[in-house]
């Protein structure tokens, strides 16, 4: 009888170790950043960086693989903060969860730093289960984020006029094939622009370079453009990049009289690959 208990004292959970069939199960994890564009932008104009701030309610997801366990909220503004919710499913403890703000909208973009840090600032970070006790979820360390996409300060003036601005709307960035579109509330010269990691090259060690295109309506209604050849751009980072603009040589094209033809005309959009192949 002494061994029998002791047997089945063995295998009887700690109330700690016990986990409810349902949930919700909460999460409190500290959040901190890697490096300085996080969240909320802010430029220090003096030294040329971009300071990166936690806003009070920023909402972001909880991932154990491809599966939404839940969300967690900010809890203070700064450059850290607790981030706290609630998982509908549990994950067990070893489990790696990744944690994203934001998917990143960066299709349609206004270049101030206010929208790309309420649309499209993604990041994400990761961390491990240590535990579940009871509804409480716990993590080995603190949730370090990390930008997925860098972040262009692009101040365009005319070549042929170089001593004055060259105000524009809109504004294209081109990479490859892909193009982002940037439409100012009225037109400027200066334009702050998010690009994201699946358009940069980056290798394990070193970033490679690509072809970026610069397309623009200027404000005399005229065509201005620059291309630059191995353009690096590295994810996390806040680049500064003073742009000569050309106006462009092809100011527009009008093809009539096609009659039935119409069809077989190629469409081209204004910025990125298809604007080198029109010319």
């Amino acid at each position: 009888m002494a061994v029998l208990l002791a047997v089945l004292a063995g295998c009887i959970a700690e109330p700690a170790d016990l986990v409810p069939e349902t949930g919700p199960y909460t999460l409190t994890i500290s959040a901190t950043k890697m490096n300085e564009m996080t969240k909320a932008l802010v430029e220090d104009t003096e030294h040329g960086t971009l300071w990166s701030r936690w806003t009070a309610g920023d909402v972001v997801s909880v991932y154990g693989g491809e599966n939404l366990l839940g969300t967690l909220t900010a809890q203070s503004s700064g450059e850290s903060t607790t981030l706290y919710g609630e998982l509908t499913y549990p994950p067990q403890a070893g489990d790696e969860l990744l944690l994203s703000c934001r998917t990143g909208d960066y299709g349609q973009q206004d270049g101030s730093l206010s929208t790309i840090a309420a649309t499209c600032d993604y990041c994400t970070a990761t961390v491990r289960v240590s535990g579940v006790s009871g509804n409480t979820v716990r993590v080995d360390a603190p949730a370090v984020f990390t930008s997925q996409q860098s972040i262009v300060k692009f101040t365009l003036k005319n070549k042929a006029d170089s001593d004055n601005p060259l105000f524009v709307s809109p504004f294209y960035v081109g990479l490859g094939n892909q193009t982002l579109t940037v439409t100012p509330a009225t037109a400027t010269n200066v334009l702050y622009v998010a690009i994201p990691e699946h358009f940069e090259t980056t290798g394990d060690d070193m970033p490679t370079g690509k072809n970026i295109s610069l397309t623009a309506k200027g404000s005399d209604n005229k065509n201005y453009t620059l291309t630059r050849n191995d353009a690096l751009l590295e994810k996390g980072k806040f680049y500064q990049v003073n742009a000569s603009m050309n106006k462009a040589k092809i100011q527009s094209v009008t093809i009539t009289n096609l009659g039935s033809h119409s069809s077989l005309v190629p469409t081209y959009v204004l910025g990125g690959k298809k604007v080198e192949e029109a010319r």
